[in-house]
């Protein structure tokens, strides 16, 4: 299994583009801003990973 904590968010996407919609509703930017891991988008959008 991965760990997701350390897997940028844009590659998440890249991945399985199903998580687009998951950060979309989540206010995740996962385009533009996709270059943060899961871990320090979720810390900076004060989110529970």
């Amino acid at each position: 299994m991965k760990d997701y904590k350390t897997i940028k968010i844009g590659e998440i996407v890249t991945q399985d583009f199903r998580a687009a919609e998951i950060f979309k509703n989540a206010g995740i930017d996962f385009c533009c801003g996709g270059n943060d891991s899961l871990e320090q988008t979720c810390k900076d959008n004060k989110l529970d990973i």
